[in-house]
């Protein structure tokens, strides 16, 4: 475990205790964030309030191709407008995350993207679960 970062049980209090403050959600973020641990610390931030954080994130999100990270802050904050989707997209493409590159693109409505992608992984669809 990085230094400064907290187990399981420290991170259930620092999320959800009583005596939590959005500072100490905030302070856990950035450490979460230097050790690399990119989505628990944009769902600290959103828990903190911190509309900074969540805005760097998404910038990142969509720098390094990185749907999930759009898919957590649209779940919580606000709808992600197409060309975000489409430059998370394209990021995808180029780091040969086929995957996330087919998810932006869906969700950015590009059906050109979705062809291109489609030549890499042909057959691929998201799988839903039955009644979702």
């Amino acid at each position: 475990m990085a230094r400064g970062v907290p187990d399981a049980m420290q991170m259930r209090e620092i999320k959800y205790g009583a005596k939590t403050t959005p500072a100490a959600q905030q302070q856990t973020a950035a450490a979460l964030l230097q050790a690399g641990r990119v989505a628990e610390s944009l769902d600290l931030s959103i828990l903190a309030g911190d509309d900074a954080a969540v805005a760097s994130i998404r910038k990142r999100a969509c720098d390094e191709g990185r749907p999930i990270w759009l898919i957590m802050i649209e779940r919580a904050h606000s709808a992600i407008p197409t060309d975000e989707w489409r430059a998370c997209a394209e990021a995808a493409f180029r780091a040969e995350r086929w995957r996330d590159a087919f998810r932006a693109f869906t969700r950015a409505d590009d059906e050109a993207g979705l062809e291109r992608v489609r030549e890499k992984i042909p057959g691929y669809e998201i799988y839903v679960p039955d009644g979702k």
